[in-house]
């Protein structure tokens, strides 16, 4: 994120776990968030 490869609300959307199920759970609870997604900006010219 310092060198702003990652955006915050993209770092939120790691999924850790202990298990393989605690994984599986956290993906099945995932709701991932709505964020400005830069290759669909118009262009500029």
């Amino acid at each position: 994120m310092d060198e702003r490869f990652l955006r915050p609300e993209h770092r939120g959307m790691l999924l850790c776990g202990d298990t393989p199920t605690a994984v599986l759970d956290a993906l099945e609870r995932f709701d991932a968030p709505l964020v400005d997604k830069w290759i669909d900006r118009p262009s500029q010219t």
